[in-house]
């Protein structure tokens, strides 16, 4: 067990993710839908990040990661289902950075219950020690604001296109195409040095707590959600154990 409240964990995995890879998954202790965790990985001992491969090979490399015997926290782009089905390139403002499948392997989880309050660890024993000390350090030396700052965005909409967006959606349902849309909006913005991406997710985290929030430090990029709704759920049979993926994420580029 480590002594760290959810928001001592938080604050020093932010601090540690300015210089090494983090991923976390965090219910932010809204208790929706049975989310009552916050399980962080750090150190991982594979990461591989998969774009423009066939998509028949993408799959089979995430069936390979995820199930073998190491907790794996990942992330598919949207473009991944696009190709799969066929569907031609989608308006952007800038060219995507975002990868096709994303995935951290770990031995180790920090698992924080907020309905217990306890933060414990689970996988290698091995590691224990040395991560707890690193945690306990992160946050003994953190110097870690929150920033008020706003940014400026740009959609790659206009006004106009978007209301003759709408109008060609209506068309399709009128035709029977489709009996459901999600049209949506890829929001630009220039940050400045001093507003990080662990400022970005500890702002949402304070101000708008999601019981499926994620912070996924990548390779270059960062993926920030701050999701009410559960995507999907994959439970074992007989068991407890289950896999959670979010949807309506962020992402911030840190190149």
């Amino acid at each position: 067990v480590l002594e760290l409240s959810a928001d001592e964990l938080i604050s020093a995995l932010m601090s540690l993710s300015a210089s090494e890879r983090v991923c976390i998954l965090d219910s932010c202790g809204i208790g929706h839908l049975g989310s009552h965790l916050l399980i962080a990985g750090l150190e991982p001992v594979e990461v591989i990040e998969i774009s423009n491969k066939d998509t028949d090979q993408t799959l089979q490399i995430l069936d390979q990661k995820l199930t073998g015997d190491l907790a794996a926290i990942f992330t598919l782009s949207y473009d991944l289902g696009r190709k799969m089905l066929n569907i031609g390139n989608r308006e952007s403002v800038t060219e995507s950075l975002e990868p096709d499948a994303y995935v951290a392997c770990f031995d180790v989880l920090v698992i924080h219950d907020y309905d217990t309050g306890i933060t414990e660890f689970a996988g290698n024993s091995a590691k224990f020690v040395s991560i707890t000390t690193k945690l306990l350090s992160a946050i003994s030396n953190l110097r870690f604001e929150i920033s008020d700052r706003s940014v400026g965005v740009i959609s790659n909409f206009t006004r106009p296109h978007y209301l003759a967006a709408i109008e060609v959606i209506k068309e399709h349902i009128r035709d029977g195409e489709t009996y459901q849309t999600n049209l949506t909006q890829q929001l630009t913005a220039q940050l400045p040095n001093d507003l990080t991406p662990e400022i970005v997710f500890a702002r949402l985290r304070r101000d708008h707590p999601a019981p499926f929030s994620a912070f996924i430090n990548r390779r270059s990029s960062t993926v920030i959600s701050a999701s009410p709704e559960r995507f999907f759920k994959v439970g074992r049979e007989g068991g407890s154990s289950t896999s959670v993926a979010h949807s309506d994420r962020k992402q911030i580029s840190t190149s």
